[in-house]
């Protein structure tokens, strides 16, 4: 199973937001990334949540300082912009304020190919449904799952489910989604309240593709208090970090 950090942007700063509300400075989004190639991450995800467009000269500047593959998100709405991410270095783009809108998102996997691009659902429960954020609507289960099928069909390659409400909790992951996607042939990406490995062996074992997080790399005891010299012990396989992490605390 992957394990993937991830990044959110607020203009040139990278930050940590608790609920897709508050948000705390972090520090240079290309030191972070610097750091976390030395750390020998496998892959990150990046995120914009502020910007219109991309910020092709601040994503030249990430993508200059790592090999590693990433996928970004944040302002693409058309198949030009999806492009000019790409060349500027991205594997994958994230398409979100796309999402209903399944004819442009057809033109974009038509040239990229479905493998460079994934979709970002985020939702919260409500009850006995599931209110995603992008269609401004609450689904049964049914109807999620259905609406799943219509991306995937679109040729979506990658699905990444994010629980707005669990986001920077660190409260243990929405892994029940699961259920309503389990139909889907493309991989399935869970993201929000990871607090620790438990819950990333949870998700692997229920069948998701990979775990993206934050909390767990930049925060202190899942506390909203930064982890100084960011980032904290950080690797891409949970066991390895289990392993770092048992060796740091038998030196202190």
């Amino acid at each position: 199973m992957r394990t993937i950090p991830a990044i959110v942007l607020e203009g040139a700063n990278a930050v940590k937001p608790f609920k897709f509300r508050d948000s705390i400075y972090l520090g240079d989004p290309v030191n972070i990334v610097r750091i976390l190639t030395d750390y020998d991450v496998e892959e990150i995800v990046i995120v914009d949540r502020t910007c219109t467009s991309p910020n092709l000269t601040l994503l030249g500047q990430i993508f200059g300082e790592t090999l590693m593959p990433v996928t970004y998100g944040g302002g693409v709405r058309s198949v030009e912009e999806a492009v000019s991410v790409i060349k500027s270095g991205a594997e994958k783009i994230i398409v979100k304020s796309l999402l209903p809108d399944l004819e442009m998102i057809r033109k974009i996997v038509a040239d990229l190919g479905s493998s460079a691009v994934a979709a970002a659902i985020d939702y919260r429960r409500s009850g006995s449904r599931i209110e995603v954020a992008a269609f401004g609507q609450r689904f049964l289960g049914h109807e999620f799952n259905e609406m799943l099928r219509q991306l995937e069909s679109a040729g979506i390659g990658e699905f990444i489910l994010t629980d707005m409400d669990r986001e920077g909790t660190c409260n243990g992951l929405d892994t029940e989604i699961i259920s309503f996607a389990d139909r889907l042939v493309t991989p399935v990406l869970i993201q929000g309240g990871a607090g620790s490995f438990k819950d990333f062996d949870e998700a692997n074992t229920l069948g998701f593709d990979g775990v993206v997080f934050s909390s767990l790399f930049c925060l202190t005891n899942g506390s909203h208090e930064m982890v100084a010299g960011l980032p904290k012990v950080i690797v891409s396989d949970p066991k390895r970090f289990a392993c770092l992490k048992e060796s740091e605390d038998d030196e202190s």
